[in-house]
C-alpha cells in the first residue's frame, strides 16, 4: 500500500501532475494502441523525462511511506494522550424563599436568612450565626447546599456542628435548630463533627434511613448510584436505623447496607480510609476497580468504558492524591496490575494487558 504525504510543496505537486499525465498517457498507449508506439518515432526527450519522473515519484512516495511507517509504528505503541481536567462547578445555596445563590469568591457581605446571618468565608466555606434574641420556637426555615462534580465545601451550622461536603452532594438543613431535635437530610457524602447537646439529638435522614448522634465524628456516604450506603464512626457513638432495624456503632465500626435489599453488615476498619477525601486523598484497600473509578468520576470530568468487563471486579489498594493530574492517577493504577487506560476525548477505555 502506498501512502502519500498529507502536504506537498507547489513544486512537488507540479511534478506529480506531470507524472500522472505521463503515466496515464503511457498506460493508454500500451493498452489501446500498440501500433502508436510502432508508428511514431519516440522523442528522445520523452525517453529521458520518464526516468526522471519515476525518480521523483519514488522519492516523494518513499518519503511519504517512511513517514507513514514511522507514525503507524508509533501509534501502535503509544496511546493517544489527552488531558482530562478536574471537573469545575460552582456550589449553589438555595434559600428558604427559593432564591439560588452561586457561592463564588466575590460575596463580601453576610447573607441575611430568617433569624441568622450566613457568612461566606471564601469560595469553599459557610458559617451560620444565629441572633440569640431571635425566636427559639416555631417552624424551622431550611436552606439547601448543593456541591457539584469536582467540588468540595464545608460549613458550620447554627448549633456549631461542622460539616464537610464531598462532590455531587446535597445537604438540606435548618437555618436555626428549633425544638428538641436537630435534623438534616443528606444525599451524597459528608463528614460530620456534631456539636454535643444531650437534650437535642442530631439526626441525619437519608431515603428512609437515619443516623442518631449526641456528639461525635463520623463519615456518611449515601450516593444513590453506589447501590449501597455506609457510615464510618471515628469518635463517639451513633445509632443507625436501617429498614427499621437499629445498629449501635463504636469508633472504628463501618456500617454498610444494600439500598435494594437492605442487607446490612458491620466491619472493623481504619476510619481514615473513609474520611481521607476531605484531606485531599483517596485511600482504598482491597477495593473493586469499578468502585474506585466511580469515586474518581465525581472529581474528574470523564466517562468510562470497560473493554474487558471482568476488570470491574479486580481489586486494588493504595492512596491517591485527588489533586494530581488525572493521567498521573491512571499511571499509578497501571503500575499495580496488567491493566491499561486509554483516553479518547472525555472517555477512559479500560483494557487488560495479556
Amino acid at each position: 500500500m502506498i501512502v502519500m504525504k498529507q502536504k506537498f510543496t507547489n513544486r512537488e505537486l507540479f511534478w506529480l501532475w506531470i507524472a500522472k499525465n505521463r503515466m496515464q498517457s503511457s498506460q493508454y498507449d500500451s493498452i489501446r494502441g500498440g501500433q502508436r508506439f510502432n508508428e511514431k518515432k519516440h522523442d528522445k526527450r520523452h525517453r529521458i523525462f520518464m526516468p526522471m519522473v519515476a525518480a521523483v515519484i519514488v522519492l516523494l512516495f518513499g518519503v511519504g511511506g517512511i513517514l507513514f511507517w514511522s507514525l503507524s509504528k508509533q501509534s501502535a505503541v503509544v496511546p493517544v494522550v489527552q488531558e482530562i481536567e478536574r471537573a469545575v462547578g460552582v456550589p449553589v445555596l438555595t434559600l428558604a424563599n427559593g432564591k439560588m445563590i452561586s457561592l463564588v469568591d466575590d460575596i463580601k457581605h453576610p447573607i441575611r436568612e430568617s433569624d441568622a446571618d450566613v457568612f461566606v468565608g471564601d469560595s469553599s466555606s459557610l458559617m451560620y450565626v444565629v441572633d440569640k434574641k431571635q425566636k427559639t420556637v416555631g417552624e424551622e426555615v431550611y436552606n439547601t447546599l448543593y456541591i457539584p462534580k469536582g467540588g468540595e465545601y464545608s460549613l458550620v451550622l447554627a448549633d456549631g456542628t461542622r460539616v464537610w461536603l464531598n462532590s455531587e452532594t446535597t445537604l438540606r438543613y435548618p437555618v436555626n435548630f428549633i425544638g428538641m431535635q436537630r435534623v438534616v437530610q443528606l444525599e451524597g457524602e459528608a463528614y460530620f463533627e456534631v456539636s454535643p447537646d444531650s437534650l437535642r439529638p442530631f439526626y441525619i435522614q437519608m431515603n428512609g434511613n437515619s443516623i442518631k448522634v449526641l456528639g461525635t465524628s463520623f463519615n456518611v456516604s449515601n450516593y444513590t448510584t453506589d447501590g449501597s450506603w455506609n457510615t464510618t464512626l471515628a469518635e463517639g457513638k451513633v445509632e443507625v436505623c436501617s429498614r427499621g432495624k437499629l445498629y449501635t456503632l463504636t469508633p472504628g465500626d463501618h456500617f454498610t447496607a444494600d439500598i435494594t435489599t437492605g442487607e446490612a453488615r458491620i466491619v472493623r476498619v481504619n476510619p481514615l480510609q473513609y474520611s481521607s477525601w476531605k484531606e485531599g486523598k483517596v485511600i482504598f484497600q482491597d477495593e473493586r476497580l469499578e468502585d474506585i473509578i466511580r469515586k474518581l468520576a465525581r472529581w474528574y470530568d470523564f466517562e468510562v468504558f470497560y473493554i474487558h468487563s471482568e476488570l470491574k471486579d479486580w481489586h486494588f489498594g493504595g492512596t491517591i492524591n485527588k489533586y494530581n493530574p488525572f493521567d498521573v492517577v491512571l499511571r499509578y493504577l497501571e503500575r499495580t496490575a496488567n491493566i491499561r487506560f486509554d483516553i479518547q476525548g472525555k472517555t477512559v477505555m479500560v483494557s487488560r494487558i495479556d
